[in-house]
């Protein structure tokens, strides 16, 4: 907990515009969070469509801490998932399984559906 306070400290002095936390199960989050002062701004888990860890998820959402994958793909193991193959509702066939959540185009207006 020690490395926790030391980050709270660089957040609440103003060096540090959020802190994050990597593969927190919620005891570990409620444990940083009855320490009092911040709040994790995201807990990165390994999660794809065969592991869906919705107990952290829930933990997460329950605290205001935002979820972010690793490994959303399972190292391409879930590639032909119909979970990640119907991901732009097989309207672009010449797509490779994948390739929406993984590479969003760059520029102001750009949206899901200009993929």
């Amino acid at each position: 907990m020690s490395s926790w306070r030391a980050l709270a400290t660089l957040h609440s002095d103003g060096r540090v515009r959020a802190i994050g936390v990597s593969n927190f199960l919620p005891e570990h989050l409620d444990r940083i969070v009855d320490l009092g002062g911040v709040v994790s701004a995201v807990n990165q888990i390994k999660l794809h469509p065969a592991l869906q860890q919705r107990e952290i998820e829930a933990a997460n959402q329950r605290l205001g801490i935002a979820t972010r994958a690793w490994s959303p793909l399972a190292r391409a193991a879930v590639l032909t998932d119909p979970a990640v193959t119907g991901i732009d509702g097989g309207t672009r066939p010449h797509r490779r399984p994948g390739r929406p959540p993984l590479s969003p185009p760059a520029g102001p207006h750009t949206t899901p559906a200009h993929w």
